[in-house]
């Protein structure tokens, strides 16, 4: 996207001075130029004050400088500002502040102040606006730097407390959930409950209960008051007094339906509110020896003037929640205003009072170009609902949508009303999103369920209800856990009760032919969730995946030392939200577990093992709501919309989906949807964390940067900047740039592209990385308009044992909650060969500045050890977005993996000790063109304690200077120039003995002769353990006074694949070229000298050579053989030639050349079949090729003399890890092991697939004795 800055994040240079529990810092605010985009509404461009510091507010656009104060508080202290400097806006910055909403400001640098909670913390916001208008100038100036001092508020205690309860009352007994989908007196027969499995012949009526409750969602913030585990609910028993349970016999009870409803004391209105996960509420039936609860009798007021209510306050709502515009968000609409454009809607029946109008609330939305309206007509009125205009550019308000409460007078009744959609352009499209009612209507009983309310009563009132039917039931259902009867009087077709008018009080009146049924759902296994012990993590799986996320525990539990609960999500409903999906549910239960914890073990990971989808209730075909997510209220703009985990993380009494929610526990998920995927992805993570000889090697050393070009260079400079941070503070790590506009592009069709940085991408992968940063636009499929990556390229991916973490700040890369398409961070998990072991990715589009700055935060924790060594994912996380403060840009972060998994960082240090036999602690040493190059280390701990039982090998990268590098400047941008470490010297494998190593090489003479910095990179492993370690303090340059004596240039054997291909045989489209290079001198890999590097050309096309330069390494312990290990990728099926050059380190060059078939992996081909020896005494060896590599193969070799009998069968399975296999050695006997007279024989090979590809071929033998 071409992101504006709504949000800017923070980046602060801070100078602490602690003193007497006071403290005083001193802030400095960087500030850019100001960015230019288009409005909150996307209706007009305009630019932004921007500073590294700040994020802009929605309704003014003024800049807010966000921080956080050192220390841990609890109540507000005092804040003094002091020492504040200021300066002049720039001309740019002044057209941005006089595009403002500044009508509003104080003209001061106002601030506000706010304890959020940080795993218990009290930590205390800072939001301020820097800048003033001087008083003295009436100018408006801009904050460069202030001291503040906090004063008190820092007294830290258990700011939270609440009880729980110390097991479930679904521990024991035999339970049965049921589904209430209305709100009303709900009957459960003796047939009923025998139906669903409950022994109830001559069960004693006292042992029925009923638990749980309805009544809406759970509320999101943490601290607000709700139920503990299940309730139970009061029941009616009609046993005809006998106090057994016969046929016949029913119970009644109050049960509320999912839809819940509130008075809002401003409008005097009642407001509905959907449920959003679930379109029923669940209650739990059991019997058993306790007596349950019974509803009481409620006892009439018998003093006291009463006044007369004949009417209540009617509601009802029509929300049809059908489609979501955006794939986003909490807002669903419903009835299409398209092709139809009118519809009419009725409602419960109501007879309103004549002198009281009705309130009718409409809300819809609309996608029209231009101003569009929506009428409804009632009572012969009309009114109108204005819904503005969008415009149509990438990222902006899909539809817009208003809400506008209606008064309409009438004459005593209402039929219903119509709602027409004006459509001012035929492309427009209208939806409603509901329309609600609120009526003083007569107090008639017609039959059926009536509830009424009346609200503005005070002391004792007489309700008079005209009944036309005779009622059968009346309760008090105030308090829903607690209703009772009452016994109203009946006279001349008039009930008439008493009451008191404390609070706002709800009634229910039924008669005996219509109470409501609930529906059957599921016997509940027992189970304790609420006698559970803290642990450091928790695995929330789908059932689907119980058995892997089980594994996944064990694993943890033995290699990370974790304590590890697994639960599945229905089983945390039922006791945190009465049965009924709720991500508030599963948030309480976190909750629970963190407060059980106290000073002890608290959940320090949460696992969400299974994908989301933004559809909660299964509407789409192929859902994948295994594990739900959170969905912001903003569901029309894609920008402002977001889908978060971060919600289960924050369990603070304040937090719930807030933008100032701090994580207290690292969340990530495991976006998998079918059993399959679930045993791919743990055997990703346990192979990555523990398969030591396979996944060690120097990829790990490597920190990647891809970036894109446009918008100013801004992204390239954003990457290059922290590039630059990493390289000079965390100088471990060796960096790769890859940036877009330093490769050329081309015209296609499609738009313009990229193919060599696509190459260099894949190349990367191919080759590992530690990390993978993407900076720059992207999408759903891929990375930037020049579609540098994109889907085909994650699933051609096959680096299994070299996958690194991505990074991606960029737009929806990983939208993990739309079913009906795989996103391509999901993709980059899910690769089975490959990909990556984890994302922090973008689920919705994001903002340059904000993810810069998340991204600086997430590297310098991620790369710098604390008190407990590396991060772990989920921690990393968690502390990046702290740091990061109160952005909601960075709610659109998720973890895609393992929250429990650390970074294959390496576990120890290699240092170097000596340079040709002197110690490096001297002066810097100097590597001179020809010179012979000795250098010694050892392999130690972190103390430089040498490791005296490390034995294994140690890969040396030798690197040349930093060379620059300008880019072309495309897409109207300037021309860039970054520097990179890419010309290698020398690069080798070398054993470690007791912790030491030494090698010797010679450097070439194609170095540039200028004097600079170099840079020594090693990797070292023994097989289980692995370290890491650089030496920069070399000066590499010059030429050395002694003369080389060789003139004769490589000795080079190509082969495809594996050294038994033989020239001219099959592959597929992904071949892999291993060269075998050897020199008295050694091989040339610097890259300075213009036609000295490694070159490989395929079919003579010289204007696309292949530079491999850094895929030579030189064989163990020698710089004088090595060999170079490149893969081509699809190429064309058909004849191709390769021929490879090589230099050596004195300039001598030689080539040598291969062909080979290409033939498509979609159809099996068998191309040579041979026997050798053929002719055969004692035995032949048959070897075929074929274009089937990486899969086990079923072989049937099948004898045949010449007249065509079977003599002999051979069968075997083997797995071809090349294109070349060896099928069977064959003695010349026969079935029965006797040896077969000399002749000629005929012997076929059949060949099936592991995927069901089948081929034959025939060669025939000679048998000499």
């Amino acid at each position: 996207m071409n992101p504006f800055r709504l949000v800017l994040s923070l980046i602060l240079t801070l100078y602490l001075i602690f003193s007497k529990g006071n403290l005083s810092a001193q802030y400095f605010v960087k500030w850019t130029k100001p960015y230019s985009g288009f409005s909150a509404d996307y209706n007009t461009e305009r630019s932004w004050l921007q500073c590294e510091s700040c994020y802009n507010t929605e309704e003014s656009g003024l800049p807010v400088f966000s921080f956080y104060a050192e220390g841990y508080f609890n109540d507000l202290p005092e804040l003094k500002f002091t020492a504040m400097q200021y300066a002049e806006l720039t001309v740019a910055e002044k057209k941005a502040f006089n595009q403002s909403d500044s009508a509003n400001w104080s003209g001061e640098p106002d601030y506000n102040a706010s304890i959020v909670y940080d795993r218990g913390e009290g930590r205390l916001l800072i939001n301020l606006i820097p800048l003033r208008r001087n008083k003295m100038t009436g100018v408006v100036e801009k904050l460069i730097a202030f001291d503040l001092k906090v004063e008190g508020g820092n007294a830290r205690s258990e700011t939270e407390s609440r009880h729980y309860a110390v097991s479930s009352v679904l521990s024991k007994g035999d339970w049965y959930r049921i589904a209430v989908k209305q709100t009303g007196i709900q009957q459960l027969t003796y047939s009923d409950l025998s139906a669903v499995g409950l022994v109830v012949n001559g069960l004693p009526s006292s042992g029925i209960r009923v638990h749980g409750y309805g009544g809406g969602m759970l509320p999101e913030r943490a601290g607000a008051s709700r139920y503990d585990d299940l309730p139970e609910v009061p029941v009616m028993v009609i046993d005809g007094g006998d106090g057994k349970f016969d046929p016949g016999d029913y119970i009644l009870f109050y049960g509320q339906g999912p839809l819940a409803w509130k008075y809002n004391m401003q409008s005097g209105l009642f407001e509905h509110k959907p449920h959003l996960y679930s379109d029923e509420s669940y209650y739990f039936i059991t019997t058993g020896s306790t007596p349950g609860r019974r509803i009481p009798e409620f006892p009439q007021p018998q003093s006291g003037v009463p006044t007369v209510v004949s009417s209540f306050d009617f509601y009802d709502v029509y929300h049809p929640d059908e489609v979501n515009l955006i794939k986003s968000g909490k807002e669903w609409f419903g009835d299409i205003f398209d092709l139809i454009s009118s519809r009419d809607y009725t409602f419960k029946s109501f007879v309103p009072e004549a002198s009281r109008p009705l309130q009718v609330r409409l809300s819809a939305a609309a996608r029209s170009t231009s101003p569009s309206s929506f009428t409804l007509t009632a009572s012969g009125k009309t009114f109108n609902l204005f819904i503005p205009s969008i415009i149509t550019d990438f990222n902006t308000n899909y539809a817009r949508m208003s809400t506008e409460t209606f008064e309409i007078q009438h004459s005593g009744s209402f039929n219903g009303l119509k709602i027409s959609y004006n459509k001012p352009v035929n492309s427009a499209t209208g939806w409603l999103n509901f329309v609600e009612i609120n009526a003083v209507a007569r107090l008639n009983f017609d039959g059926g369920q009536l509830a009424f309310r009346k609200t503005g009563l005070q002391d004792v009132v007489e309700y008079r209800i005209a009944a036309a039917v005779s009622p059968d039931r009346l309760w008090d259902v105030t308090d829903p856990l607690n209703p009772g009867f009452i016994q109203p009087s009946v006279s001349s077709g008039t009930l008439t009760f008493r009451a008191l008018a404390d609070t706002l009080r709800e009634y229910i009146l039924s008669d005996a032919s219509s109470f409501m049924k609930p529906g059957f759902i599921e016997r509940v296994v027992n189970q304790d969730l609420h006698s559970m012990a803290s642990a450091d993590m928790v695995i929330l799986t789908h059932p689907l995946f119980a058995d892997e996320a089980a594994r996944l525990a064990t694993f943890h539990s033995q290699h990370n030392d974790l304590s590890v609960i697994v639960v599945q999500p229905q089983a945390i409903y039922n006791e945190f939200s009465s049965g009924a999906q709720d991500i508030s549910a599963i948030r309480d239960f976190m909750k629970m577990l963190w407060h059980r914890g106290g000073e002890g073990i608290r959940p320090r990971f949460m696992l969400l093992f299974g994908d989301a989808s933004y559809d909660y209730k299964d509407r789409l075909t192929g859902n994948t709501n295994f594990i739900p997510t959170f969905q912001s209220p903003e569901s029309l703009h894609p920008v402002t919309s977001y889908a978060t985990d971060d919600f289960f993380g924050c369990i603070d009494d304040n937090e719930g989906g807030f933008s100032t929610d701090i994580m207290d526990i690292g969340v990530g998920r495991l976006v998998v949807a079918t059993p399959e995927e679930a045993r791919m992805a743990v055997d990703k993570i346990i192979h990555y964390a523990t398969a030591a000889e396979s996944v060690h090697g120097d990829w790990r050393n490597v920190i990647a940067f891809v970036a894109d070009d446009g918008d100013g260079n801004e992204h390239m400079r954003q990457a290059d900047q922290i590039a630059t941070m990493i390289d000079t503070t965390y100088r471990n790590y060796n960096i790769d740039k890859i940036f877009l506009d330093a490769y050329p592009q081309i015209s296609t069709p499609g738009g313009q592209r990229a193919p060599d940085a696509t190459a260099a991408i894949n190349q990367r992968m191919g080759k590992g990385a530690l990390i993978v940063n993407y900076t720059g636009h992207g999408g759903e499929t891929g990375w930037t308009h020049e579609r540098i990556l994109e889907i085909s390229d994650i699933n051609s991916w096959t680096n299994y044992d070299r996958m690194p973490v991505f990074m991606t700040a960029t737009c929806e890369f990983s939208r993990y909650d739309d079913p009906i398409r795989r996103s391509g961070g999901e993709l980059v998990f899910l690769n089975p060969r490959g990909g990556g072991i984890a994302l922090f990715t973008t689920a919705r589009p994001t903002f340059g500045t904000p993810n810069f700055n998340l991204a600086r935060n997430f590297y310098n924790i991620a790369l710098k050890p604390d008190g407990n060594g590396m991060p772990f994912l989920g921690d990393l996380i968690r502390i990046s977005k702290r740091v990061t403060g109160s952005d909601p840009n960075s709610k659109k972060f998720v973890l895609l993996g393992d929250p429990a998994m650390k970074m294959a960082y390496p576990e120890y240090n290699v240092y170097t000790t000596e340079i040709n036999g002197r110690s490096v602690s001297g002066d810097a040493d100097t590597l001179r063109a020809l010179g012979e190059i000795t250098i010694s280390g050892i392999v130690a701990d972190n103390n430089r304690n040498i490791l005296t039982g490390f034995n294994g090998i140690v890969t040396a990268i030798v690197f040349d200077k930093e060379s620059q590098i300008n880019t072309f400047g495309s897409d109207g941008a300037t021309s860039m120039s970054f520097t990179v470490r890419r010309n290698i010297i020398y690069k080798g494998n070398v054993i470690v003995e007791d912790g030491r190593f030494s090698f010797t090489f010679i450097v070439p003479r194609d170095i540039g002769y200028q004097f600079g910095q170099g840079k020594i990179s090693y990797y070292a492993t023994n097989g289980e353990q692995d370290a890491a370690g650089y030496y920069n303090d070399i000066v590499i340059g010059g030429i050395s006074n002694k003369n080389l004596d060789d003139y004769d240039g490589p000795e080079i054997s190509i082969f495809i694949n594996n050294t038994d291909f033989r020239p001219g045989g099959f592959t597929d489209e992904n071949p892999v070229m291993l060269a075998m290079l050897r020199d008295v001198s050694g091989i040339n890999t610097i890259g300075n000298g213009i036609g000295h590097d490694i070159v490989a050309i395929l079919d003579g096309k010289t204007d696309s050579p292949y530079i491999l330069n850094e895929y030579y390494q030189s064989d163990l312990n020698t710089y004088q053989s090595g060999k170079v290990v490149f893969p081509f990728r699809n190429l064309s099926p058909g004849l191709h030639t390769l021929r490879l050059k090589a230099w050596d380190v004195n300039n001598n060059s030689a080539d040598a050349s291969i062909t080979f078939y290409v033939v498509s992996s979609g159809e099996m081909v068998i191309g040579s079949f041979d026997a050798y020896p053929n002719p055969m005494s004692d035995f032949t060896r048959f070897e075929f090729d074929h274009n089937q590599s990486g899969q086990n193969l079923e072989l049937t070799l099948s004898i045949f003399s010449l007249s065509g009998a079977s003599v002999a069968v051979l069968n075997r399975t083997v797995f071809a890890d090349g294109f070349r296999t060896a099928a069977f050695e064959w003695d010349g006997r026969n079935n029965q092991g006797r040896q077969l007279n000399p002749g000629f024989y005929l012997g076929r090979l059949q060949v099936k697939s592991s995927t069901g590809l089948q081929a034959s071929k025939s060669v025939k033998i000679a048998i000499v004795r």
